[in-house]
């Protein structure tokens, strides 16, 4: 069986409450609190009854966008994807889903690699991330087709070496 973590318009929660905390973010939203209403009737065909519409109203809530259901599969990706950024994570927002580990690095392939007028160099990788050098060095020690590694380092920085081999980059997520 699949664990599943419920997520009810996380981001517009955030926007709406800036001060809210992940916990009051991942509250039980109404619409699921009905379906674990009808757990306590005793009767049947009015438990029924109740299931049906609860679950009529929660499917609604996910075709309108207002609900959405998301395993730990899912999850896993979504913070493989926003590795870099400085976002909250989905299960720092959804902290009864279960703690996951801070991610320490990630591997990609680079896909191209470019000089900026600064001086600075762009890796672009194949899955779509941009990362860019901190400090305008010379990265020919990284070309296309390398493998990089990105791993988080002090200070909330992250340093990117390649398969390449010749030291490491400071970088950060632009894209």
């Amino acid at each position: 069986m699949r664990a599943l973590v419920m997520v009810v318009s996380v981001a517009a929660a955030l926007v709406s409450a800036p001060g809210a905390s992940a916990q009051e973010a991942a509250s039980t939203p109404d619409v699921l609190e009905r379906v674990y209403a009808c757990r306590a009737i005793a009767e049947d065909a009015a438990r029924l009854a109740c299931f049906d519409a609860a679950t009529t109203a929660l499917q609604a809530a996910e075709t309108a966008g207002e609900f959405a259901a998301v395993d730990r599969e899912q999850l896993a990706s979504v913070e493989q994807e926003s590795f870099g950024f400085r976002i909250p994570s989905l299960s720092a927002l959804v902290p009864r889903f279960g703690a996951s580990e801070e991610i320490p690095s990630v591997e990609m392939t680079v896909e191209r690699v470019v000089r900026r007028a600064s001086g600075h160099h762009a890796f672009v990788m194949t899955n779509g991330q941009v990362w860019v050098q901190v400090l305008a060095e010379d990265a020919d020690n990284v070309e296309p087709g390398d493998t990089a590694t990105i791993r988080r380092a002090i200070a909330g920085s992250f340093m990117m070496s390649s398969s390449g081999g010749r030291g490491a980059h400071r970088v950060r997520r632009e894209q």
